[in-house]
């Protein structure tokens, strides 16, 4: 049985216009669950009618009166459709229920609505009493007889008035709402879902607790929607075939010995976590998540030797060119016998043929890279694992194009932290192994503010670690100067530290610089060719360079949280604490206050990860629309229905395990939830 919620608006309004039905369907709106889930602005319920008031008053009153005379003059100033004449009307107008007598007025209207206001023997209407020169009038107030007990405000859908959306939801048949249904209803105790739309709509009269009630209803729809499309795709996934990997505690030994360090407890347990899923033969959906420094990196490579032990492939993909060549560099210096290439846009036509070539054959075993992983041109003999750093940056599109090129495993791996909300809802079909430990060698950061009080001492601070053989990193939000933006851009910096700091060798890092010229710059300072490097955000993600111990951060205002932490965590990957300085050379804004206070506060990532959710929201979380994801919210807020996400995530649970049980097929918006399955 289909339920009408999923019915197209265009077979339930077959006598709407076509622009009218254009304007929703752009607006994506295409059924009749899509148009109730646009909710009104505003519900306010309709009085009592009542004797005329003697005072004004920023309330709705309703009043019913005679009229006793009605005038129009014409507005000279204003002009209607084909520049008709606009008038302005007066009707005076008798109370029944007093002796009172008002003036209600009309500006901007056309004659023949003076025409029907003086055919009227008795008028009611709906207004605010205004003052005017010590009497009470209305101005353009609504006409009577009013069905509805509240008054519904909708936002402009496409260019469609707020009444003319009011019109199509009134005009919804009331069989549809009788019909109206959803198979979550039996795990929300209170309200069913069409009470809930009903109440949010203005059908019911709502009181407003009840539309409070209601609004949770549609939150807790959403939510479990979400919850029952991630364990599809997980069913969906453990359908599939996958390589069958076999370790052993040997393997793992024989992978440690080649580390220069100990693994974490957090690290080996990830490792054991990734060797149990590459075991059964269906694909592995795992994510590392893991704060800036504590080894995911090595999971990654723990994984990828796995892989290569029983001569399948990995395709490594990282955000960027530099933190690709990064991995390539570590991984060849950790495991030297294990093949492996880059491949990058800018890596020459003659090598790419070669590596191809490679790849096909089988002979490369891993391959690091960015985009150019996903090129149709890329193929691969026995590819069996695709590992995705710094997932974010990618969309879904691309992440799946990358696992389409055969039967794999997949392993996401982010530095964001991510807050517990959001990993039940945008990674909830992944398995999560959290790294939280961090190697011995690391050590702790030292955050500051600096201002023009205390920039010297900040310089000389900076001065005495670089004589001390030590690196650093500057960054700034911009390459070149801006006539919208006071920002110290790259090349002012650059000109002023050649000037402060003539000894020292210098260099800067852009994202406009052509890839070689980057690559060459990365690998000097990797190198210590090069003492301060002052670059863009850029260098976010991923860069490790053992020696480089401070971070100075200009107009850190501009950067959100995560950004900050992210930039923050590339010092202190040495023997050497880190420290990082935040240059603030003009008055910040509530919220730039707050987020450097918290930067400088903490170095706890998914503290700053929930604090960044709070204060930029869960769209703008990672800075970029992640598109392909499941579904679109509207209604429900994973911070303020935190108690509505746990309880639906259990629900929906129960309701998967009840209808596979039964054999039954969900009737609601769940009935096809396969309709994009993606990593």
């Amino acid at each position: 049985m289909v339920n009408v919620l999923n019915l197209p608006i265009k077979d339930i309004f077959k006598k709407k216009s076509p622009s009218t039905l254009k304007k929703l369907h752009d607006e994506g709106l295409h059924t009749l669950k899509d148009l109730l889930w646009i909710l009104p602005l505003q519900q306010t319920p309709i009085p009592e009618e009542s004797a005329f008031p003697k005072n004004p008053s920023p309330e709705l009153f309703l009043g019913r009166g005679t009229i006793l005379k009605v005038t129009a003059r014409p507005n000279f100033y204003a002009k209607g459709k084909g520049r008709a004449m606009l008038y302005n009307c007066i009707a005076l107008v008798k109370d029944i229920h007093s002796d009172g007598i008002l003036e209600i007025k009309w500006f901007n209207i056309y004659l023949n609505f003076k025409d029907k206001i003086s055919q009227l023997k008795e008028i009611i209407f709906l207004g605010e009493p205004q003052d005017y020169q010590g009497k009470i009038q209305f101005t353009n107030p609504q006409l009577g007889p009013f069905i509805d007990k509240v008054i519904v405000r909708y936002p402009q859908i496409n260019g469609l008035p707020s009444y003319r959306f009011k019109e199509i939801i009134e005009k919804i048949p009331s069989s549809y709402w009788d019909q109206m249904h959803s198979d979550a209803d039996v795990y929300y105790p209170g309200i069913s879902l069409k009470e809930a739309l009903k109440t949010l709509h203005g059908i019911n009269i709502p009181k407003p607790e009840h539309t409070e009630m209601a609004r949770r209803r549609l939150a807790f729809e959403e939510f479990i929607q979400e919850q029952l499309m991630l364990l599809a795709r997980k069913a969906h996934n453990s359908g599939k075939t996958a390589p069958i990997i076999k370790s052993s505690p040997e393997l793992l030994e024989q992978f440690c010995r080649q580390l220069p360090y100990s693994l974490t407890s957090d690290q080996a347990k990830a490792i054991n976590d990734i060797m149990q899923d590459l075991s059964v033969g269906h694909p592995m959906m795992r994510l590392i998540q893991g704060d800036v420094g504590c080894g995911k990196t090595t999971v990654a490579f723990a994984s990828a030797f796995a892989m290569a032990t029983s001569n399948f492939q990995t395709a490594m993909m990282a955000p960027t060119e530099s933190l690709a060549l990064q991995h390539f560099l570590k991984f060849k210096e950790q495991l030297a016998h294990v093949p492996c290439d880059i491949l990058l846009g800018s890596t020459p036509s003659k090598e790419k043929k070669t590596i191809l070539s490679r790849l096909a054959n089988g002979s490369t075993l891993v391959v690091f890279g960015t985009h150019s992983l996903i090129q149709e041109s890329v193929s691969f003999a026995n590819l069996g694992l695709v590992i995705v750093d710094e997932q974010h940056k990618f969309g879904v599109e691309q992440r799946v194009r990358l696992s389409s090129k055969g039967e794999v495993h997949s392993l996401i791996m982010t530095a964001t932290p991510i807050p517990r909300s959001l990993r039940l809802t945008q990674f909830g079909d992944l398995d999560l192994s959290l790294i939280r430990s961090f190697p011995s060698a690391k050590k702790s950061i030292t955050t500051k503010v600096v201002g023009e009080d205390n920039f010297v001492t900040f310089l000389n601070f900076l001065n005495s670690k670089i004589k001390n053989g030590e690196q650093a990193f500057v960054v700034s939000p911009a390459i070149t100067e801006s006539a919208s933006m006071d920002l110290l851009h790259i090349e002012k910096i650059y000109s002023r530290f050649l000037k402060i700091f003539p000894h020292l060798r210098l260099a800067y890092l852009h994202g406009q610089m052509k890839p070689a010229e980057k690559e060459s710059i990365f690998l000097q300072f990797k190198d210590h060719k090069i003492d301060i490097l002052i670059a863009t955000s850029v260098i976010e993600v991923g860069i490790d360079v053992p020696n480089a111990n401070i971070m100075t951060i200009f107009n850190p205002e501009r950067f959100g949280l995560s950004s900050l932490h992210q930039l923050r965590g590339r010092v202190g990957r040495g023997s050497m604490p880190g420290y990082c300085f935040l240059i603030v050379d003009q008055a910040l804004s509530e919220n730039a206050a707050k987020r450097i206070s918290i930067i400088e506060k903490t170095v706890d990532g998914f503290l700053i990860a929930e604090e960044d959710l709070k204060m930029r929201g869960e769209g703008n979380l990672f800075g970029e629309d992640q598109s392909g994801e499941i579904l679109t919210r509207k209604v429900a807020d994973i911070i303020r229905d935190q108690d509505l996400l746990d309880l639906a995530v259990s629900k929906a649970q129960e309701m998967w395990k009840t209808f596979a049980a039964s054999g039954k097929k969900f009737s609601t918006m769940y009935q096809n939830p396969l309709v994009e399955l993606t990593i």
